[in-house]
């Protein structure tokens, strides 16, 4: 499977971003997220079986972070 089709497959649509990591030494931005789940076809069709708990999302090469306010959406 080529880098993007798996990246196309993961699903993170109800998920929660427990930790953000900024490593400047080795330009690192690590996000960890509660359960990454993967679509098997369409749509995702809530299968867990290969869920990853816990797992981290890992950004390479980065040398700018932004973080906006969230609130009030209005204004995104």
């Amino acid at each position: 499977m080529k880098p993007d089709e798996f990246l196309n497959s993961v699903y993170l649509g109800d998920r929660a971003c427990k930790a953000i990591v900024l490593d400047g030494w080795k330009d690192e931005v690590k996000i960890q997220i509660d359960s990454i789940s993967r679509v098997r076809g369409e749509t995702w069709d809530f299968y867990m079986e290969e869920d990853v708990d816990d797992g981290f999302l890992v950004f390479e090469g980065v040398d700018h972070v932004f973080f906006r306010s969230a609130w009030p959406y209005s204004e995104w």
